[in-house]
């Protein structure tokens, strides 16, 4: 070992392994951060396309909503009519049927309903159905009569979603009928 020959050697192969460390940390480093890169990409694509994929799944059930709406305004020819109950039971049918074609159609749909005002007939008048695979199941639906105490909160969700009003007086059927308390 005392040769310079050896001596070389030793430098030189120290040397290769210092170079072979520091360029392996360099790349290691850069891949590193390469990879973070492209993860943040990838999960970016993602959740922009999943959220797209909800947007869309909301607007078509809000489009489904505001369609169920209008038809069941636009076919009924007077609040008043509802007390007969020959009327009420062929305006309920319809508007079952028609709900039950947009209900399963809709994307997204879990369940859908149709309540009259307890005013304008007796017990449960309504309908109320989940929607799975494509199909429709029926499900008996509250009798919100049997609901007399007074709400004394509700959600304002027209205006300021995140704040209460109080609404002192009003019963759940004047609220879910939007009557004026």
């Amino acid at each position: 070992m005392k040769s310079i020959r050896a001596k070389i050697l030793i430098v030189v192969i120290s040397c290769l392994v210092i170079m072979t460390a520091v360029v392996s940390a360099i790349g290691v480093s850069m891949t590193h951060d390469i990879m973070h890169k492209d993860a943040d990409r990838i999960l970016k694509n993602m959740c922009e396309k999943e959220a797209a994929y909800i947007n869309d799944m909301l607007n078509d059930i809000s489009s489904s909503v505001s369609l169920m709406e209008h038809y069941a305004s636009t076919e009924l020819l007077d609040v008043e009519m509802l007390s007969e109950e020959e009327y009420r039971e062929g305006y309920l049918s319809k508007m079952k049927n028609l709900f039950s074609e947009i209900g399963v159609s809709t994307g997204g749909a879990a369940a859908f309903y149709f309540r009259l005002n307890p005013e304008y007939s007796t017990g449960i008048t309504g309908f109320f159905a989940r929607v799975s695979n494509g199909s429709l199941e029926e499900v008996t639906a509250a009798d919100i009569n049997a609901y007399r105490r007074p709400m004394s909160y509700m959600w304002d969700a027209t205006t300021q979603p995140w704040k209460r009003r109080r609404v002192s007086g009003c019963s759940p059927t004047a609220i879910l009928s939007r009557e004026i308390c």
